[in-house]
């Protein structure tokens, strides 16, 4: 690839010289009356379109690569995030079986009622801190941990989502 792009380089200098040379070889054939001077107008023509298509040809190459490394590393990156998050839900499920505190709460839970093990394992992202109590009680805690807020989250289905279905119990710095 970088071959290629050289050598469209050089070729773009070639061209660039030929137009110069010719262009000077034109001006002084029409300004002597020489029979040869229509020839050096035709070639200033002919290295003048051979740039014009080099560049062209260099600059849809330079494109297409870029777009090509772009859409690769946009892969790369979904995949890996992916995995991040794969990695963290398997993590989050493992920190159910062996955190008592967390399968002390669990023990809370009436048999009438399923709860997913989200409720449990989805302990916030970033400077969002969760802490899930008795079923469907949970404290949300944002930017720090010292001042949180009590929600009833008994009609969410997905916690790690923003403002789907809980209500705020009005106590507060908790």
């Amino acid at each position: 690839m970088f071959l290629k792009a050289g050598l469209l380089i050089i070729i773009i200098l070639i061209c660039l010289v030929g137009v110069i040379l010719a262009i000077t070889f034109t001006i002084i054939g029409f300004a002597n009356n020489k029979p040869n001077k229509f020839n050096w107008l035709i070639a200033f023509f002919v290295f003048l379109i051979g740039i014009i298509i080099c560049i062209y040809t260099l600059v849809n190459k330079v494109v297409n690569t870029i777009q090509t490394v772009a859409q690769e590393s946009s892969l790369q990156f979904e995949q890996t995030l992916q995995n991040y998050s794969h990695t963290l839900t398997h993590s989050n499920d493992n920190l159910l079986q062996t955190n008592e505190h967390l399968k002390h709460l669990k023990n809370f839970e009436s048999d009438s009622v399923s709860v997913s093990n989200q409720f449990y394992t989805y302990l916030g992202f970033e400077n969002y801190y969760r802490f899930p109590l008795r079923f469907p009680f949970s404290i949300h805690c944002s930017p720090f941990k010292d001042n949180g807020e009590l929600y009833n989250e008994k009609e969410v289905s997905q916690f790690d989502v923003n403002d789907n279905g809980e209500v705020q119990t009005q106590i507060l710095n908790i």
